[in-house]
């Protein structure tokens, strides 16, 4: 969620530089709006897709990941009890 939440600002600054230049970029961070003091709709689905993009792929990656095989302490100790009987 960190992660996701950084690279949605990283993707204002992004999306700032790819239309302006970097200080524009930064600029969006403090002041996400157009000329008429509206929201930038623009900035703000920049946000989102860099956001969720990270979100989504690191959800997916800790997901694949394999769990510990833990045993369950009643089946370790049923099969130690029929084996000794």
């Amino acid at each position: 969620a960190l992660a996701g939440a950084v690279c949605g600002l990283l993707s204002v600054v992004i999306y700032g530089m790819y239309t302006a230049d970097l200080s524009t970029g930064i600029g969006y961070l403090t002041s996400p709006t157009n000329e008429f003091g509206l929201a930038n709709l623009e900035v703000f689905v920049s946000a989102l897709c860099g956001s969720g993009l990270v979100t989504i792929i690191g959800s997916e990656l800790i997901g694949m990941q394999e769990l510990p095989n833990i045993p369950n302490e009643e089946v370790a100790n049923q099969e130690g009890s029929s084996e000794s009987e």
